[in-house]
């Protein structure tokens, strides 16, 4: 299978975040690849560069912090996790580049 090329690839189990993220994308040209599970974007074959953003809880017990640990582990180096947890964002994790609200990257 070829790699998928997208400027951006979400993993969220929120519908609304979803769509959010494709209207801001499509508002400025850009494709983006938007996942409910980990398995789902597994399947995608994402280019290794593609940032990655992971909301931090994504249902069903499963931690965002725990995806975005396996994803490096298999060389995604572009990892954010989303979260609208104000005393998360200060946290700092070797494997992740940045901790960011919910909003599109490119949001203004």
């Amino acid at each position: 299978m070829s790699p998928c090329l997208v400027a951006y690839a979400l993993i969220d189990d929120d519908p609304l975040i979803h769509r959010h993220w494709k209207s801001k994308a499509k508002g400025i040209g850009l494709e983006i690849l938007a996942c409910f599970t980990e398995d789902e974007f597994l399947k995608h074959n994402v280019e290794k560069v593609t940032p990655v953003y992971v909301d931090k809880n994504l249902g069903d017990g499963i931690s965002g912090l725990d995806v975005t640990k396996r994803f490096f582990e298999i060389g995604y180096p572009e990892l954010f996790i989303t979260t609208g947890e104000r005393n998360m964002h200060s946290m700092k994790m070797p494997y992740l580049k940045g901790i960011v609200g919910k909003d599109f990257p490119l949001s203004v």
